[in-house]
């Protein structure tokens, strides 16, 4: 499945995919962490949902990640909407945690921090906290970190990068569109990829997009982003320059992290 430019299309594609990933699904070495499982309902009852994917908030659609203002707290679901719909307690909450996520990358890291590059796409509706008139999410301030951690010790160049739970894509279009990359191989499991597949096909327009469901698909030497489940991972042949995981490790068993470390190596 390639890239196209129109947004329905797109989102008919991811929504095809995930059902061709749903069919082909089974469980190994790689299967869900119970984080990770007891969201599967969840999640595949949202993708049943028109306009689900135009709409997500970085909410329980991402995976491992469950605090404001990427998510609702505790265990009840905000349903998609206008942010108005968050509860006043949720942003109270969120404007002081993005206080102190920023306050401690001014001060405690040191990076020339541009609050600007903070500011989070538009791309679907995420629920932005007003900074100083900018508006930051805390994953864009998560992402932001990474990728300057990156730069600093790696460098911004790279032949090939293999990203093991890229969640809704977030920290993918952040190092794709500031650093020189031929190559990126996404994985997470498949519920998570047709969320990854409609952003990222927004976030980067002028990139070619590839999501592989089946055994079938053969990777398009001519795609710049390849998204694929655990399982089909043997696909993978390139040799691969930087190896991310930020946020599933600690929560998968080791059985997970084994496999994920092998398929590296």
């Amino acid at each position: 499945m390639s890239f196209d430019k129109n947004k329905q299309e797109i989102i008919q594609k991811s929504l095809d995919a995930y059902q061709e990933l749903k069919r082909n699904h089974r469980e190994g070495d790689w299967s869900a962490s119970p984080v990770e499982e007891k969201n599967f309902d969840l999640r595949d009852f949202l993708l049943q949902k028109k306009g689900v994917l135009e709409k997500f908030r970085r909410t329980y659609l991402v995976a491992g990640r469950h605090s404001f203002p990427d998510s609702p707290r505790g265990g009840f679901y905000i349903e998609w909407g206008s942010p108005g719909d968050i509860p006043l307690q949720l942003k109270i909450h969120g404007k002081i945690k993005i206080f102190w996520m920023v306050i401690k990358l001014l001060f405690f890291k040191k990076f020339k921090l541009n609050l600007k590059k903070l500011e989070d796409s538009k791309i679907g509706k995420p629920v932005p906290q007003n900074f100083f008139g900018l508006s930051i999410t805390e994953a864009q301030i998560r992402h932001y970190y990474y990728r300057e951690e990156i730069n600093k010790h790696l460098g911004s160049k790279f032949d090939s990068v293999f990203e093991v739970g890229g969640g809704f894509g977030g920290l993918a279009g952040e190092l794709l569109s500031t650093m020189l990359i031929d190559k990126y191989f996404f994985v997470d499991l498949f519920d998570a990829l047709p969320l990854a597949y409609f952003y990222l096909t927004q976030k980067l327009p002028k990139d070619e997009i590839q999501i592989i469901a089946r055994k079938d698909h053969e990777i398009n030497p001519h795609a710049k982003v390849i998204i694929l489940p655990p399982n089909l991972l043997y696909k993978v042949t390139k040799k691969i320059s930087l190896f991310i995981n930020t946020m599933s490790f600690q929560h998968m068993n080791l059985e997970s992290i084994d496999f994920y470390l092998k398929e590296a190596s």
